[in-house]
């Protein structure tokens, strides 16, 4: 028995994006990042809307975490509800920017497109974003889920401008539901 591939199947395909999770952690949740406790538990909620999509659409996640902290290796360090699963990637950095870790390059160049949410800590954005021009990976940023280490502010035009002016090439940034709303599959069952 063989297997007939049909490239028809798969004309209107298109590349989903890593989605990438930055220290979703409780210790990075400690000092609240200079946001109240209702803004903070708006971001996590968009955090969580964004994660449960990506899942739902079957996108690879991948959890970025600082490797400097003495709380690394402990799994009761993840926030409830953005534990890891066995499908997931996690990746330990050592600086500011994501790609610090040489094998979330690699998952990047692959993947050609990231979308970023989580608490990257200061000049994580800035550092990722740069990082991602240089490997000339599309990187978008969930600002309503993405708390800005710089500005200790959720993540805001402001930023994003300062960002892009920096890298000279342009950051994408969008809500979350509007990322969930621009991700979905279109619902075939009435054709």
């Amino acid at each position: 028995m063989s297997f007939q591939f049909d490239k028809r199947s798969f004309a209107n395909a298109h590349a989903l994006p890593v989605i990438v999770l930055v220290d979703p952690c409780h210790h990075r949740l400690m000092n609240r990042c200079g946001l109240s406790q209702s803004e903070l538990a708006g971001v996590l909620a968009h955090c969580r809307a964004a994660l449960k999509h990506a899942r739902d659409m079957g996108m690879a996640v991948a959890f970025v975490r600082d490797g400097t902290n003495p709380r690394i290796g402990s799994n009761s360090d993840w926030i409830k509800g953005f534990e890891p699963e066995r499908s997931d990637m996690i990746f330990e950095r050592r600086a500011a920017s994501c790609y610090a870790n040489p094998y979330f390059g690699e998952i990047a160049r692959a993947s050609g497109e990231l979308v970023f949410a989580g608490f990257p800590g200061p000049g994580g954005c800035l550092s990722t974003a740069a990082d991602a021009v240089r490997a000339g990976t599309r990187i978008t940023f969930l600002e309503d889920a993405t708390v800005d280490g710089e500005s200790a502010n959720v993540l805001g035009a402001f930023s994003l401008a300062r960002i892009s002016a920096f890298t000279r090439f342009e950051v994408y940034s969008t809500g979350t539901q509007d990322w969930i709303a621009s991700t979905k599959m279109p619902d075939r069952s009435h054709a």
